[in-house]
């Protein structure tokens, strides 16, 4: 059984020697991580690094209406402090169509959580998308409502 481990030093460099070692099993050569300015995906992006190096990950942040001005330049300063090309993948109008489209379909407005699934399988979606164009393998950010 999964039991939490304390985040140390020593953590970081199984987690990292973890993600390395399951990039070259899968003969992926290059680490997508998509960043919201969040914790979550900050350590994702840094374990990333750590262990592929910076010129084999790049960045993509899926910023919607929800996104504020401050966690797109947390984003960006991320990338920046990494050094890794950061993608801007504007996803704000496809979570307003599916949105409108449940609205118009089942007459209500979605629930919080409903939101939250439409953000993660957009993100998901578009991923998919750009690890087919990237030749990349995606690395979950550890955001409970990307698993879907």
């Amino acid at each position: 059984m999964f039991q939490f481990q304390k985040f140390t030093l020593a953590n970081m460099k199984k987690f990292t020697t973890l993600k390395r070692e399951f990039f070259r099993v899968s003969g992926l050569q290059r680490a997508q991580v998509h960043i919201s300015g969040g914790l979550d995906s900050a350590v994702a992006a840094a374990i990333s690094v750590a262990a592929m190096g910076n010129e084999h990950c790049f960045f993509i942040s899926n910023p919607t209406t929800y996104n504020s001005e401050e966690t797109k330049g947390l984003a960006q300063r991320i990338a920046d402090y990494l050094k890794v090309k950061l993608w801007w993948n504007q996803t704000g109008e496809i979570v307003d169509l599916i949105t409108r489209t449940h609205e118009i379909s089942f007459g209500d407005e979605l629930v919080s959580t409903g939101v939250a699934s439409v953000h993660a399988v957009t993100r998901t979606v578009q991923g998919l998308a750009a690890s087919h164009f990237f030749s990349s393998g995606i690395v979950a950010a550890g955001n409970h409502t990307e698993i879907v």
